[in-house]
């Protein structure tokens, strides 16, 4: 998986800048987002689930959907701190893992600051043409933060082992048929657990991420070949070519051939 097939997933961006008084708090909220929260003065604690980030100035902090957040600003002095969010399209099993691995936070990179720099006075921008420079921005500014984060060699949030070679298992396997207990003892651990592992960590069930990888598969089939829509869809995993359609017309809101002809002709 790579950033760009990632960040593919992305739209809807929006943002700001606020100041804070001291002892300001924000939340508990819960995020439904991908959104990076940086900091220009002051500092704020966090609390992600069980878990407290401390974000400086010069700090910016990845918070990701499906967790609990609570924020508390400094408390001696205010604090201006800054957002980019970005609505999921169809964030993918694999899409969030990579996410996940990423570090919590990091210092602002000389790229980051100055992005930050051009994109800030986008976001009270209302002309619709300016708003296609933010969300070039903000979309630059996420891929940043991709890039230095698998570079830099700060700790990261590694899935568990049983959820990695699941994930792995799934991977190699999405074409053919899968069961849970399939996929569960490729892990390891036994169904439930793997059902608790996937609604923690990727926040949907084993058998989603198969039905997703399938339909990514039959996305890159159907604009990349010739292959008839039947012939795509048993290649991708699906036993029926009307269950391929009905799937494809739920995830994107267009028939196999309608995704296809925009595809290809735009």
């Amino acid at each position: 998986m790579s950033e760009s097939d990632l960040l593919k997933h992305l739209s809807g961006f929006s943002g700001g800048v606020i100041v804070y008084e001291p002892h300001s708090t924000l939340g508990p909220r819960w995020q439904k987002h991908v959104q990076l929260v940086y900091v220009s003065e002051g500092s704020m604690r966090i609390q992600v689930d069980e878990h407290i980030r401390t974000v400086g100035p010069g700090e910016i902090t990845l918070l990701l959907p499906g967790h609990r957040e609570t924020f508390r600003m400094d408390p001696d002095s205010r604090t201006r701190h800054g957002w980019a969010t970005a609505e999921i399209l169809d964030l993918s099993p694999t899409d969030l893992a990579l996410l996940e691995s990423l570090p919590a936070k990091m210092v602002l990179t000389r790229g980051m600051r100055e992005l930050l720099r051009l994109l800030e006075p986008l976001f009270t921008v209302t002309d619709p043409d300016m708003h296609m420079q933010r969300d070039a921005f903000s979309l630059a500014l996420l891929a940043q933060y991709v890039c230095a984060g698998r570079q830099s060699g700060l700790p990261s949030r590694p899935l568990p082992v049983p959820l990695q070679q699941a994930c792995a298992f799934v991977e190699a396997h999405f074409t053919q048929a899968l069961t849970v207990s399939d996929i569960a003892r490729a892990g390891g651990v036994s169904a439930a657990h793997l059902i608790r592992l996937y609604q923690k960590h990727l926040h949907l069930t084993p058998m989603a991420s198969v039905w997703i990888r399938r339909l990514e598969e039959g996305e890159q089939l159907l604009r990349n070949t010739g292959l008839t829509i039947s012939e795509v869809a048993y290649a991708c995993g699906f036993q029926t070519a009307d269950h391929f359609s009905r799937r494809m017309k739920s995830r994107t809101g267009k028939s196999p051939r309608e995704f296809r002809q925009q595809a290809w002709l735009g």
